[in-house]
């Protein structure tokens, strides 16, 4: 490979990017600014910068290796469904493992604003701060069952985060009619997610003016409401990266109530994203059948495979005497258990009918967020003597459970 062509608008940072390769790696690079004619260039790889290509499968025409250009900008989600080349980080040092690739007859990439690095230090210092980069957490509420609990599992994650000093914020896309909030004391907003327009989210600029507006604070937990408008989200899986990359720049944790739709935009965008995915349920048997169904969609779907992975299976609702075990659940799912909620009648009518929302010091749900291990000074959350939580006195409490009958009964013999 000795000819290279660098696709960047910035004449000056694709000049030096085009004489570092030359002098590296002593490579032939020339600068153009646009794609335009690109698919009539003799050349054996193409470095585009994300920016200068409207259409990705324009590049299809192209003969040779392609890799995106991303620099510190965040991948959007649809571009991690396309398998070219992501070089992000900053310049030169970011095009040197798909160039050294090349030349080694690899063909390997990296997975994944263009700024030179200017001190000179090269490779070892870009080794050095990602071994310390500790990247923002996310978590989604996700169930394909509805009133299940998603939304109260949320607003408590959200005030444990709170209590445990995290920078933390809750961001509703469940037409719930302002759910959150309304769990928190407050009134439902007038203005929500669902009351940007088409143009706002196609707008970067003002679609984080539009944010900020909408954004309601409830003591140190931010909240990003839903209003249930008739039109309902006017966003595609480009919008759900802005508010994917403006959550993050705004929150040390985001916490998504999601709908259980897993083929709408935003459930299946934010999913992708995230890191970690809670699976809320309760232990019945219409609830375990729609989970088996999720789960062997995920099998069945590419697109759906990797999601598995990022689930943690809590049990809300459960009873005392009746019921699946969820133990028994998580085993059949193949999902590591995070924790079980018992029915608390009393609880729910205190945060539903009262609006008086707080957390016993002695409730499950703090020992839910600890083993999510979010950070945080955990001992404002945890008591110094957390043995309520032990498995045991959990098993004791409730009492034998009733045994799982139908379709799927051979996964709890």
């Amino acid at each position: 490979m000795n000819k290279v062509i660098v696709i960047v608008p910035d004449a000056k940072i694709g000049t030096r990017l085009c004489e570092y390769l030359n002098k590296k790696y002593g490579i032939t690079a020339t600068l153009w600014r646009d794609i335009q004619g690109i698919e009539e260039a003799q050349v054996n790889a193409y470095i585009i910068y994300r920016k200068c290509v409207d259409d990705l499968r324009t590049l299809d025409r192209i003969n040779g290796k392609i890799a995106l250009l991303y620099g510190k900008a965040s991948i959007p989600t649809a571009d991690k469904l396309v398998n070219y080349p992501k070089l992000i980080g900053n310049l030169p040092e970011c095009v040197d493992e798909f160039i050294e690739s090349l030349l080694n007859g690899k063909g390997g990439y990296l997975d994944g604003d263009l700024t030179w690095n200017e001190d000179g230090s090269g490779e070892n210092k870009q080794k050095r701060s990602l071994s310390t980069w500790s990247p923002v957490r996310s978590v989604a509420l996700f169930s394909p069952g509805g009133g299940v609990g998603k939304t109260t599992t949320a607003v408590h994650l959200a005030k444990l985060a709170e209590q445990a000093q995290i920078n933390v914020g809750l961001v509703e896309t469940d037409e719930d009619k302002g759910g959150a909030l309304r769990y928190m004391g407050r009134h439902p907003a007038h203005e929500g997610l669902d009351s940007l327009e088409k143009t706002v989210w196609d707008d970067e600029e003002f679609f984080k003016e539009n944010m900020q507006r909408i954004v309601q604070k409830v003591e140190r937990v931010q909240v990003v409401p839903m209003v249930s408008t008739f039109n309902g989200l006017s966003c595609n899986m480009k919008n759900v990266s802005s508010l994917f990359n403006w959550a993050e720049s705004q929150f040390a944790l985001t916490l998504y109530d999601l709908p259980p739709r897993l083929r709408d935009v935003m459930t299946f965008s934010i999913l992708q994203e995230v890191d970690q995915v809670v699976l809320v349920a309760e232990p019945t048997d219409i609830l375990m059948d729609a989970l088996q169904k999720h789960m062997k969609l995920c099998q069945e779907v590419e697109q759906f495979r990797n999601l598995p992975k990022k689930y943690r299976l809590l049990v809300n609702k459960v009873p005392e005497k009746n019921g699946l075990d969820p133990e028994e659940m998580a085993n059949a799912l193949g999902l590591p258990l995070l924790g079980s909620i018992p029915a608390d009648v009393d609880h729910y009518n205190r945060i539903i009918n009262r609006a008086r929302f707080d957390i016993p010091s002695d409730s499950p749900w703090r020992r839910v967020f600890s083993n999510l291990d979010l950070g945080g000074d955990s001992s404002l959350v945890l008591p110094e003597d957390d043995t309520f939580y032990g498995k045991q006195a959990y098993k004791k409490e409730k009492g034998p459970q009733k045994k799982r009958k139908g379709l799927f009964s051979f996964f709890f013999a």
